[in-house]
């Protein structure tokens, strides 16, 4: 089964692990939104905020953005060592997913685009 951009926006992936690992803890919609809020309000007020982004958020983002910047961010770079038990495993059997991971002499290019004010993502693009 090909993962699409309708199941990202319809929450598929999140409501199938749930359905085949019952047994694992999944966040709530209003605790991911709890978890936003913690991470957005450690910000300066009224500051932007960037996502930093590879893969398929340069090719195919799901959340709409106004501005997209080429973007180099010194001291990191993108491998292999994020084990995921959704994307590229399973429970029994992670997989490896990619990751930006520090590293000092290293500088990784991707796109970067802020986030809207407020740090609320706009809706998804249509497509």
């Amino acid at each position: 089964m090909a993962l699409t951009r309708a199941d990202l926006e319809n929450d598929l992936l999140r409501a199938t692990f749930r359905r085949f690992n019952p047994e694992v803890r999944v966040l709530s919609d209003a605790e991911q939104e709890a978890s936003l809020r913690e991470v957005l309000d450690r910000h300066e007020p009224g500051a932007d905020v960037w996502l930093f982004g590879y893969g398929s958020l340069v090719w195919n983002p799901i959340v709409h953005y106004e501005e997209r910047r080429v973007a180099r961010l010194h001291g990191f770079h993108r491998s292999f060592c994020l084990w995921s038990h959704v994307n590229r495993g399973s429970l029994q059997r992670p997989g490896l997913v990619l990751a930006s991971t520090r590293a000092a002499a290293a500088a990784a290019s991707r796109i970067a685009s802020p986030l809207p004010r407020g740090g609320r993502a706009a809706p998804p693009v249509a497509t």
